[in-house]
């Protein structure tokens, strides 16, 4: 029996070498390979976003989205901030019908903002701008003054946070090896790609036109695979009381 699977294995072996038996090629289609993006929680004033006692109402809060760890070892912020860039933070307090502003002030390091925890303000009505600008003014807030913190119990509140790519990387596997013109998003000119694949680095979403002679494949690079996005959970204190 071990001669014949020796047997067996060698003619595999010849008929293999001798181009007998093609390799296996994959579906045709188009995926990404770069590494896929990671959002975990910022920090919160340089601790851990869920250390609670470190969020109070009125209180200037800036979160770091940028790539590190926290003191006890755990990762923070974007997987990869030299790839990836916070584009959106949005933050709802469970009591409040609208959300707080979260402010995106030049004096902060890139994925950084500043929140004041059950402060939503007023819009500047030509820029449409948060007021104020610079989100130093009028703090240390009175808990009993007239900037509007409203008076709230303890509650949950949910940073919603999505971030962009600079740059990802795609594969297109086709149908059979041979000699394409593949044109890529953003690129003018169609370049000529020999074999069974192709891979690009892309910076933008759109169609890769793939032709061969008098056939045409078109292959979408969607929007979404450029983009990621995590809620995060964190309790905030009650307000003060007159």
């Amino acid at each position: 029996m071990k001669k014949q699977v020796a047997i067996l294995g060698a003619v595999l072996l010849l008929a293999a070498l001798s181009g007998c038996i093609q390799p296996v090629i994959p579906d045709p289609g188009i995926r990404v390979i770069s590494a896929e993006g990671a959002l975990y929680p910022p920090l919160c004033n340089g601790i851990p976003l869920h250390y609670d006692a470190n969020v109070q109402p009125g209180d200037k809060l800036i979160l770091d989205f940028g790539t590190g760890k926290d003191q006890y070892g755990n990762r923070v912020g974007l997987g990869d901030d030299a790839r990836w860039t916070i584009r959106e933070v949005r933050i709802q307090c469970d009591a409040k019908t609208e959300e707080d502003t979260v402010f995106w002030p030049l004096n902060l390091a890139a994925n950084q903002c500043a929140w004041f925890p059950g402060w939503t303000a007023p819009t500047e009505p030509i820029s449409g701008l948060p007021l104020p600008l610079y989100p130093l003014e009028g703090y240390p807030w009175d808990a009993c003054g007239d900037h509007g913190l409203p008076e709230m119990p303890s509650q949950g509140a949910t940073i919603a946070v999505s971030a962009e790519a600079e740059w990802i990387e795609v594969e297109i596997v086709f149908a059979a090896a041979g000699d394409y013109m593949v044109q890529w998003p953003g690129e003018m000119l169609a370049l000529p790609v020999s074999g069974e694949r192709a891979t690009r680095r892309l910076s933008e979403a759109g169609d890769v036109v793939v032709t061969q002679g008098a056939q045409t494949w078109t292959f979408t690079v969607p929007a979404a695979w450029f983009w990621i996005d995590a809620e995060f959970r964190v309790r905030v204190g009650a307000t003060g009381v007159c």
